[in-house]
């Protein structure tokens, strides 16, 4: 019984330690960018030694995979709130809007590495973002089909709604994440419902 207490402390212990590199890099690789991310400033930040990143990792492209690997669980809050039915569109606009708003808080660094190193010869770790995006999107759209099926939107409107929706959300997202000091929480969340009010008028 002690050893196997003594197995799951030791256990808590290692990702106690890859949590703090991970963050660490998250914070570094935004900062940096990637070419300018270190293994030593990672490891200066998260308060290890060079080598615990190396026994954990391997090296700065693995430790970098795993990292972005934490937002995989990303989509499944979503499929959770896409089973549910929504009275009107702009009801589900907005369920979906504070949920997306959450998670991409919960993942604001690796969003914005990934933007930042976009088109770069080192983004093949952004890929798998990438497309995560887009199976949201995908996602989101196969909702409104639906509800489009139980004459809650037209399905000329679908395309549009869906383009302008991202595109709108994505740039308030980044803007808040860069000028947090300008914009509060309560003016993005007044500004998704502004949203959802506007690009449901008359659609539904």
């Amino acid at each position: 019984m002690k050893k196997e207490k003594k197995d799951n402390s030791s256990k808590a212990c290692v990702q106690n330690t890859k949590t703090k590199i991970m963050e660490a890099t998250l914070q570094i690789l935004w900062k940096n960018g990637y070419k300018g991310t270190t293994t030593k400033q990672i490891a200066d930040l998260a308060g290890v030694n060079e080598v615990t990143i190396f026994r954990n990792f391997g090296n700065k492209e693995k430790l970098i995979e795993e990292t972005f690997n934490l937002s995989d669980a990303m989509t499944d809050p979503l499929k959770e709130l896409l089973k549910n039915e929504f009275p009107t569109v702009r009801d589900f606009l907005d369920e979906f809007s504070e949920l997306m708003y959450t998670q991409w808080n919960k993942n604001k660094e690796i969003n914005l590495s990934t933007l930042r190193e976009l088109g770069s010869k080192q983004s093949d770790f952004t890929k798998r973002q990438v497309e995560a995006v887009k199976y949201i999107i995908k996602l989101f759209t196969e909702k409104l089909m639906e509800m489009h099926k139980q004459g809650k939107i037209k399905k000329s409107s679908i395309k549009d709604l869906s383009n302008i929706y991202h595109s709108a959300t994505m740039s308030v997202y980044i803007w808040h994440s860069v000028n947090g000091n300008i914009t509060s929480d309560k003016d993005i969340r007044n500004y998704l419902k502004s949203l959802s009010k506007v690009l449901t008028k008359g659609i539904e």
